[in-house]
């Protein structure tokens, strides 16, 4: 009978290698992106959200988002959360025809 301390050990190295398999097509949800983003100050540029992702360390899944955003200037967490959920829904399309 396997000790717990291996079957955590297993379950670990599960969880570790998942993300790994899809890691370069995961995406942050729009909420999630709002929400490491809810100091940001607007209006501001693609850049400057880069930026701030750089200095305030949001997740990689956030970046990849923020990568995706087209060069123009927000104007408000509105106007930015369009743009995020445009970029979560083609790439949900895109996953669901495994390109």
């Amino acid at each position: 009978m396997p000790e717990i301390a291996d079957i955590v050990k297993a379950r670990q190295q599960i969880r570790d290698e998942k993300p790994a398999r899809n890691h370069h097509r995961q995406l942050a949800s729009p909420a999630s992106v709002e929400r490491h983003l809810h100091n940001l100050v607007y209006p501001a540029t693609k850049q400057a959200i880069l930026n701030f992702g750089k200095e305030n360390t949001v997740p990689a899944t956030v970046m990849r988002v923020i990568d995706k955003l087209a060069e123009k200037t927000y104007r408000s967490a509105i106007d930015l959360n369009k743009e995020v959920v445009k970029i979560t829904q083609l790439q949900m399309h895109l996953k669901a025809l495994n390109i």
